[in-house]
């Protein structure tokens, strides 16, 4: 009779356990985005960029002079997907832009996948750099 109460009352709280970790994984992302969203709207491209997982694509990486000419002027976050772990977000961000050698104003629609390290316990953007160009 002990083992059964014991086994009822163990199982929720470990189901709660994961859900707080869940919960905490999530403002944790939530604070790592609206970093990154603060970098891009202080066109810091480098600070940003620092938030790009390391085996992220190669092909939209910018350079230190390529990233001093571009200035975001909006960044929106249009949709939010969460995965069931928790341990991926897809996000549709538009961004609005000009290039200070090119000042007319282009938008692009970014799709992030941003994904969890188990190791380093960081959220790192895993899709790479909105082709700013």
């Amino acid at each position: 009779m002990i083992q059964r109460i014991f086994v009822f009352l163990l199982i929720p709280a470990l189901l709660g356990c994961a859900t707080m970790g869940g919960i905490r994984r999530m403002q944790q992302f939530n604070r790592v985005q609206k970093q990154y969203q603060s970098y891009m709207l202080r066109s810091d491209l480098e600070a940003a960029s620092g938030m790009l997982a390391p085996d992220g694509p190669e092909s939209n990486r910018l350079d230190r002079e390529e990233m001093k000419l571009i200035q975001v002027t909006r960044y929106d976050v249009k949709e939010t997907v969460v995965s069931e772990d928790k341990s991926t977000v897809y996000q549709l961000v538009e961004i609005h832009y000009y290039r200070n050698d090119r000042p007319v104003e282009k938008i692009v629609q970014d799709r992030q996948e941003w994904g969890f390290d188990e190791e380093t316990g960081q959220w790192l953007l895993k899709s790479g750099f909105p082709p700013l160009l």
